[in-house]
C-alpha cells in the first residue's frame, strides 16, 4: 500500500532523500522533472506556458521549461513575483534557464499584468507542498484568473493554493485538468468536495523512509490485489459457491448483473435467491445459475436451506418492503457465512435503525446518498471520514464507500483509498456488479479486506478501460481483467 503523509512528513522525506542518496536538493528536482516530462511532450504540436512562483514548486517549473525548450516543445515561462522570499533551489534554476534556453520569460507583480492565451496549456508551478493558510489577496486573485481562462492546465505537485491536510475553498486553488503528484499522495487529493485527477509519479525518494512515517490512510496499489493462482487439477467447488439475494418486482436484473460479475471474477457456483416472480428471468438471463426463491414479488416468508454457501451477497434490487426488512434480518441472524450487504438492504437496516444487525467481519458497500441515511449528515471531509471509521468500528465490518476515489474502512481504523477508475462507472448497474465482484473473491477464500481490495480495484480497472465513455453494466463486466 502507498501511504498517504502530510506536509511534514514528505518534507522529511525530500530532506531525509537528500542527505542519505546522497543528492542535491536542486538534482532531485532535475530527476523529479524528469520523470514527469513525458506528460508534456506528448503535447509538442501546442504552446505551453509554464507559470512559476518563487518557491521550490517555481524551481520545479522552471526545470520543465528548460527541458521543454531543449526538446523542442514551445513554450514561456511567468514568474509570478509579489514579493515572497526566492528559495535557493528557484534561483538556481532560472539563472540555468536564462543561460541555457532562450525561452521568454515575464515577471508579473499583479494579477492583473497575467497574459493568458487561448491556444496555450498552463504547467501551473506556483505553490507546492506545505502551503498553511488559503490563499487570499492577489494570490487568490491569480487563482481565479487561471480558473476562469477555461484553459487545459496541468498542476505539478499540488493544485496551487490547495493545502495538503485542511479543507480549502473550493475557489482558492487551481482546477486542474490534471495534477502529477510527485511521488506521495496527501490526503486533500481524496476529497470527494475538491474533484481532482491525478497521477503519481515516481522520483526516486527513500522508499524505507517513506514506509516508517506513522499514518492510518493508504493508497490500493496493484501490488496489494495479486489473485491467487489456480490449481490446474481444482474443480468448479474449489473455486467457491455464492448465493446471490435480491431482485424484487421490476427489479431481477440487478441480482443476475451481480451474478454475472461473480462469474467473471472465478467464482465456481452461483446460486440466485429471488422472488418466484423472478426466477424464470433469472434462468433466462444467465443459464449458468442454479436458482431458488422466496415470496412472490418480493423476498419475504421462511428461509431456505442457506448452510452450504461460502459467502452471501444482499440487498441489490430488494426494495424496501417491512417484510423484506423481515426477512432481510432473519437472514443476517441465522447465516454463518460472510456477507456483503448492499443497495436496499442498507437503505432497509437504516430505515428501521437496525445497523446492529450487522453480522461481524460482514463488507458493507454503500454510495454517499446510503451511507448518509446509515451515519446521519457530516459537515467537512475530516467528519464524513470519522463517521466512516465509526461505523467500520462499531459493526467490526469493513465499510466500502463508493465514490471517484472509493474509501475501504478498516475496523482497525485505516482507510484505504482505490484511484482506478472512470466517470464509465457511473451506471445503471455498476453497484450490483461490484458487490457481486466482491462476493465471488469473498466466496473463494479471501479475507473479508482482500476481497473488498481486489473488487473494488479490479472493478474500477474494468471501467476505466472505457476513459469516460459512457458504457452499460454488461460491457464493464466484459472488461473485468486480472
Amino acid at each position: 500500500m502507498i501511504p498517504i503523509l502530510n506536509s511534514e512528513q514528505i518534507k522529511a522525506i525530500d530532506i531525509y532523500t537528500i542527505e542519505h542518496e546522497p543528492i542535491a536538493s536542486v538534482d532531485l528536482m532535475e530527476r523529479a522533472v524528469d520523470r514527469l516530462l513525458s506528460h508534456f511532450l506528448y503535447l509538442e504540436n501546442k504552446k505551453i506556458h509554464v507559470i512559476c512562483g518563487t518557491g521550490n514548486n517555481g524551481g520545479d517549473g522552471l526545470v520543465l521549461a528548460r527541458k521543454l525548450w531543449h526538446s523542442m516543445v514551445h513554450c514561456r515561462v511567468t514568474i509570478v513575483d509579489f514579493g515572497n522570499k526566492h528559495s535557493e533551489d528557484f534561483s538556481i534554476n532560472l539563472i540555468r534557464l536564462q543561460q541555457k534556453t532562450e525561452v521568454n520569460i515575464s515577471v508579473i507583480h499583479s494579477p492583473m499584468k497575467l497574459k493568458l492565451e487561448a491556444d496555450e496549456i498552463l504547467a501551473d508551478a506556483i505553490f507546492g507542498n506545505g502551503l498553511k493558510k488559503v490563499l487570499t489577496g492577489d494570490y487568490l486573485t491569480l487563482i481565479q484568473m487561471i480558473n476562469q481562462s477555461k484553459a487545459e492546465i496541468y498542476s505539478i505537485d499540488v493544485p496551487s493554493g490547495l493545502l495538503s491536510e485542511n479543507e480549502t475553498p473550493y475557489d482558492a486553488f487551481v482546477h486542474a485538468n490534471k495534477t502529477l503528484v510527485l511521488e506521495i499522495p496527501r490526503p486533500s487529493l481524496f476529497n470527494p468536495m475538491n474533484q481532482i485527477d491525478f497521477e503519481l509519479v515516481e522520483i526516486g525518494l527513500h522508499k524505507s523512509f517513506i514506509l516508517q512515517q506513522s499514518t492510518n490512510q493508504f493508497v490500493i496499489s496493484e501490488e496489494d490485489v495479486k489473485i491467487y493462482p489456480r490449481n490446474r487439477f481444482a474443480f468448479k467447488n474449489s473455486f467457491g459457491h455464492l448465493l446471490v439475494v435480491g431482485g424484487s418486482k421490476g427489479m431481477y436484473g440487478a441480482p443476475v448483473i451481480s451474478a454475472k460479475a461473480a462469474f467473471k471474477c472465478g467464482v465456481g457456483l452461483v446460486t440466485c435467491l429471488v422472488p418466484e416472480q423472478g426466477a424464470q428471468s433469472v434462468h433466462s438471463h444467465l443459464m449458468e445459475a442454479m436458482v431458488l426463491d422466496c415470496g412472490m414479488y418480493y423476498l419475504e416468508g421462511s428461509l431456505p436451506e442457506i448452510t452450504k454457501y461460502n459467502a452471501i451477497t444482499i440487498g441489490m434490487g430488494i426494495g424496501q418492503e417491512k417484510r423484506t426488512y423481515e426477512f432481510l434480518v432473519e437472514l443476517l441472524r441465522t447465516a454463518k457465512t460472510p456477507f456483503v450487504i448492499d443497495a436496499d438492504a442498507l437503505n432497509l437496516l437504516a430505515l428501521h435503525k437496525g445497523v446492529k444487525n450487522i453480522p461481524l467481519g460482514s463488507i458493507i458497500t454503500p454510495h454517499p446518498g446510503e451511507f448518509k441515511r446509515l451515519v446521519g449528515e457530516w459537515g467537512s471531509e475530516s467528519e464524513r471520514l470519522e463517521k466512516l471509521r465509526d461505523l467500520a468500528a462499531t459493526t467490526e465490518s469493513i465499510v466500502i464507500l463508493k465514490g471517484t476515489y472509493t474509501a475501504i474502512a478498516v475496523p482497525d481504523g485505516r482507510v484505504l483509498f482505490n484511484t482506478t477508475g472512470s466517470v464509465s462507472l457511473a451506471t445503471a448497474g455498476s453497484g450490483d456488479l461490484l458487490s457481486g465482484m466482491i462476493g465471488s473473491f469473498l466466496a473463494q477464500g479471501y479475507t473479508p479486506l482482500d476481497a473488498a481490495m481486489r473488487g473494488v480495484y479490479y472493478h474500477g480497472k474494468a471501467g476505466g478501460h472505457f476513459q469516460g465513455v459512457p458504457v452499460r453494466a454488461e460491457e464493464i463486466i466484459n472488461a473485468i481483467r486480472f
